[in-house]
């Protein structure tokens, strides 16, 4: 998700022939890959790189939003996204929970490879999360669909 918002701030600099912001913002988001890969790698191994790219997306996202501020209303946070915003949360807070446990019990009750078990994981979670978003109010099937519509 902050890739896409990443882009669609970027674009939002492009369209107003601004290439400097993004790479001002790209650079010090490379910074806190680099800062956070290193320093995490001694303590957690291999998983360092994985919470440092993310960290990364996430801190190029916010300096974008942040330099865009004053680009008017074609920034500003709708009615919809305030009122959805902590469904969202909560619908990505079950998805992590039912991801946590589903692999805790792909161990002992799967007899699959681990490339099958990720599978498994990966298309089970996005129906979980779709569901619980769907309950939650995050959004309604029918955005999607003239979301999907709209794509093509």
């Amino acid at each position: 998700p902050c890739v896409e918002r990443a882009r669609f701030f970027r674009r939002l600099f492009y369209a107003r022939e601004d290439t400097t912001g993004p790479w001002r913002c790209a650079r010090v988001a490379m910074v806190v890959n680099a800062a956070r890969a290193i320093g995490l790698a001694p303590l957690i191994g291999y998983r360092a790189a994985a919470i440092a790219t993310t960290a990364a997306g996430w801190a190029m996202m916010v300096l974008l939003w942040c330099g865009s501020r004053q680009m008017g209303t074609s920034v500003q946070l709708d009615d919809r996204l305030r009122h959805r915003i902590w469904r969202i949360f909560a619908a990505s807070a079950g998805l992590g929970v039912a991801l946590w446990l589903g692999n805790m019990a792909r161990a002992p009750l799967f007899d699959i490879t681990r490339a099958g078990a990720l599978a498994l994981l990966v298309i089970g979670g996005s129906v979980i999360y779709f569901i619980l978003s769907h309950i939650l109010g995050a959004f309604r099937l029918s955005e999607l669909r003239a979301a999907m519509k709209r794509g093509k």
